[in-house]
């Protein structure tokens, strides 16, 4: 019925809706085909509650949340560690030089001279020679002569060596070599202007201590009085200092304790045959 017009309508008059229709209506509604649009965030929206402290908590905790590693991280921290001096020095300097090295000096040399220069010596030469020369040489004497020795010049002197070869047959090579002690005693002996006046016994004994005085370094000793003078009144061995004689004139005792003798003792002392004591002790001998 229309309530418009009055008019009865049949049911076969009304529209209708084919089911397909209803159907792809149902399915929209209660079956959607596309998700809700809703999308997650990834960063929270809020920011935190609390904004993290500057500094430390008032009280550290007792273990590190974190285990130190045995070996350095690859890249180094940025804090500044403490300057704590080494045992040992850097190998190298620890900043440039404030100033390169210049070229040139810092200061010109002078052109003249800063004091004249003296016409005379600072020092005058000195007359005298300032040591005197070792009777003791300073290499041992070889065996045997390089070249052939010189013949004594007087047949004095070829007398008296031949004497005192035979007297001590061990001397024989030394009196040939001009820089031995007994060489330089023998030649004492010849510039004594008594020596034809003495006896064989007498020249054998005074060359004998001529040696000890030459081999033992004379001239360095402490006491040294009488030694080898060829004037005056100690001219016999017998006046010398440490020399004591008998009535004979031979030596009996001989005695320089600490006196400064030097090397070594020579053999040619056995020859003073009535010598009873020899003192030689407190000195430097080998």
């Amino acid at each position: 019925l229309d309530f418009r017009t009055g008019v009865h309508i049949s049911s076969t008059t009304s529209p209708t809706m084919s089911p397909t229709i209803i159907s792809s209506v149902q399915d929209s509604i209660f079956n959607p085909t596309h998700s809700p649009n809703i999308e997650v965030t990834l960063n929270p929206i809020m920011e935190p509650n609390t904004i993290p402290a500057k500094y430390p908590t008032e009280f550290p905790i007792e273990n590190p949340t974190i285990q130190p590693s045995k070996m350095s991280s690859a890249d180094p921290t940025t804090q500044q560690t403490t300057m704590i001096p080494t045992r040992k020095p850097s190998a190298g300097p620890t900043s440039p030089p404030t100033a390169p090295p210049s070229n040139e000096p810092t200061t010109k040399p002078s052109i003249k001279p800063t004091s004249k220069p003296t016409s005379d010596p600072t020092t005058a030469p000195s007359k005298k020679p300032t040591r005197k020369p070792t009777s003791k040489p300073t290499l041992n004497p070889t065996k045997t002569s390089t070249t052939l020795p010189t013949p004594s010049p007087t047949p004095r002197g070829k007398e008296l060596r031949e004497l005192l070869s035979q007297y001590s047959p061990d001397s024989a090579e030394k009196l040939l070599i001009q820089s031995s002690p007994q060489s330089y005693a023998m030649d004492w002996v010849l510039d004594d202007p008594n020596l034809n006046s003495y006896d064989d016994d007498k020249k054998l004994q005074r060359w004998v201590v001529a040696t000890l005085y030459y081999g033992l370094v004379g001239e360095e000793w402490y006491v040294r009085k009488g030694w080898l003078d060829l004037d005056g009144d100690l001219v016999d061995e017998c006046s010398w200092h440490g020399i004591e004689c008998n009535s004979e004139g031979f030596i009996m005792s001989i005695d320089l304790s600490g006196n400064g003798l030097m090397g070594n003792i020579p053999y040619e002392i056995r020859h003073l045959h009535s010598c009873v004591y020899l003192g030689l002790s407190g000195n430097y001998l080998v």
